[in-house]
């Protein structure tokens, strides 16, 4: 099943794209690595930077969400796939709700395999010659 899926597009060279993906990949791990220590260890993700995450998410939740048009614009997108407004209202109380062991749930479900898949179109010899 396809999980989520990130673009890098333009004119961009090979090597920046292994480079882009092994940061994703060690940052993946590291993130893995933190939610699966004991409770005890100082280590482990803490409350206060939980709850700082959870701020973070809610702030640009609010931010992008200032103008008419990108509310009216979520809202359609989801009535027209057949989605429930509720669950763009939710959004702070479900954010608010999160815990340590919710976290380590969904990164063992979607993190815990490879995290990126790499599609690149070479360009042509004739692409770019003006």
């Amino acid at each position: 099943t396809m999980q989520d899926l990130w673009m890098m597009h333009g004119v961009v060279e090979v090597m920046t794209v292994d480079a882009a993906l092994q940061i994703v990949r060690d940052h993946v791990a590291q993130t893995l690595a933190q939610l699966e220590l004991a409770e005890s260890d100082p280590q482990r993700l803490s409350d206060d930077e939980l709850q700082a995450a959870k701020q973070v998410c809610l702030t640009v939740q609010a931010l992008v969400s200032e103008d008419a048009w990108t509310v009216a614009s979520r809202a359609a997108r989801a009535l027209l796939v057949g989605g429930d407004l509720n669950h763009m209202a939710s959004f702070p109380v479900r954010v608010t709700a999160v815990t340590p062991t919710d976290l380590q749930r969904v990164a063992r479900r979607w993190l815990a395999n490879e995290p990126v898949i790499v599609v690149l179109k070479p360009q042509a010899a004739t692409e770019g010659a003006h």
